[in-house]
């Protein structure tokens, strides 16, 4: 986990993050210290905040997401500290026994027009 390139942050059934690697602190720029038991919502833009609130319930109470599995892949945007957006991957997986949700983030790899 530590030594995770990828961005991966560990969420209790309220959303608040539990672990917070250091994965994380070089994609967001936010301490362990700083994030650990906030919720996530902080990470995205706040017109997404609600929904993220509601499907991350609907989830954590069914132990799976929306499609029934209990991985999803999403791209959407994200904000670092200092307020910089960027597009990001996140692979998310609900763990009903343990109660937690485990997000693996990376930044979206983007494709220039001129390759296309």
């Amino acid at each position: 986990l530590e030594n995770s390139e990828s961005a991966v942050v560990v969420l209790d059934k309220q959303g608040r993050i539990e672990t917070w690697s250091n994965g994380a602190t070089t994609l967001f720029g936010y301490k362990r210290g700083n994030v650990e038991g906030y919720g996530i919502a902080f990470l995205l833009p706040p017109d997404m905040r609600p929904a993220h609130r509601d499907a991350f319930t609907r989830a954590m109470g069914k132990g799976r997401l929306s499609d029934g599995k209990s991985v999803q892949v999403i791209e959407c945007e994200a904000v670092a500290k200092g307020g910089k957006s960027m597009r990001v991957v996140i692979e998310v997986r609900v763990d009903p026994v343990s109660e937690q949700a485990v997000a693996i983030i990376n930044r979206a790899a983007s494709v220039s027009r001129e390759t296309l």
